[in-house]
């Protein structure tokens, strides 16, 4: 079965499966597509029989799908705890048909996501992650001011779309660090708008 029929399947039938991609960590995400659009899907991400997270994963990205005896039983169980009636993403989401209208749509709602970005320096394929305020949206680049994983405030990137693995937010992890983040305000995007530096 094709890539495209599995995300009909998997929304249609409320049915978390996993999704392979071409991370060159080899990543991989176990949740139910609630959203399908021409370059991009959204899943509600479950781990541990448990949905936690929205994850925007960019098409090009999924090099294929997982849909056994292991997401059978996952599934039974996610059933029997009741758990699959929180497999839902926000509903704003309907109204999003390219990332761009993703990311404007955080930070018209101050969501501050967490983006992973894959791109090629020098020959090599490499990697990055951003957390924090998206400042900024225009036609082929958004800009986010992030802070590292010691909570300092770092600085405003700019980042083309084509650069974009995935977009997460509503999770535990982004919820309770964001929320820490807010209150420290030295060097912060309110405070500060620094010249903005490419990635």
């Amino acid at each position: 079965m094709s890539l495209s029929q599995k995300y009909k399947e998997s929304k249609e039938q409320t049915w978390s499966m996993r999704f392979k991609t071409h991370h060159p960590d080899g990543n991989r995400f176990d949740g139910v597509v609630t959203h399908i659009q021409k370059n991009f899907i959204v899943l509600k991400e479950q781990t541990d029989f448990v949905f936690n997270g929205v994850v925007v994963l960019a098409k090009k990205v999924i090099k294929g799908y997982r849909d056994g005896k292991y997401e059978t039983c996952a599934n039974d169980i996610l059933r029997h705890t009741g758990a699959i009636k929180h497999a839902k993403s926000p509903r704003w989401l309907d109204t999003c048909t390219t990332l761009k209208e993703v990311l404007e749509t955080l930070q018209k709602k101050d969501i501050w996501p967490y983006i992973e970005i894959v791109y090629e320096l020098d020959g090599k394929t490499e990697t990055d992650v951003f957390v924090g305020k998206v400042t900024r949206v225009e036609k082929d680049a958004f800009w986010i001011y992030d802070y590292d994983a010691a909570g300092n405030w770092l600085r405003e990137w700019e980042i083309r779309y084509d650069e974009i693995f995935k977009i997460q937010f509503d999770d535990l992890y982004t919820k309770h660090f964001n929320a820490y983040m807010r209150t420290q305000t030295e060097n912060s995007p309110a405070d500060s708008q620094p010249e903005a530096v490419s990635k």
